[in-house]
This record gives structure tokens, sequence and C-alpha cells, in this order.
């Protein structure tokens, strides 16, 4: 969560990534650097991370 977060985010140093992009990049890296369970959960959860995302990204 808060490396997605981290992506999706603003930050003085970067601009905000996509969701698309930040879900692309955890799935290329997960059994590398993120559990691959964790990646699976996170691709049946992003409805609802977009949802999210939509409601508070103002």
């Amino acid at each position: 969560a808060d490396v997605f977060d981290a992506l999706t985010s603003v930050r003085p140093y970067k601009e905000a990534w996509s969701i698309d992009s930040a879900i692309q990049y955890i799935e290329e890296e997960g059994g590398k650097h993120f559990d691959p369970d964790v990646v699976k959960i996170l691709s049946k959860v992003r409805p609802r991370l977009e949802k999210i995302y939509a409601e508070y990204s103002n």
C-alpha cells in the first residue's frame, strides 16, 4: 500500500503515476521486490482502489 500510494501521489521530486503504471510496475516486481500473493490481491482489489482514488484524489 505504501509503494502504491507513493507512486500514485505527487511528490516534490516527481509527478504522480497513473494507477495503470503503478500496478504494472508492482506486478513486474512481484516475486522480486513484492510478495507475489500480495500482488495478486492488489490486482483483485483494483476496482476498489480506482473508486477510492477517484473519490479522494482531489
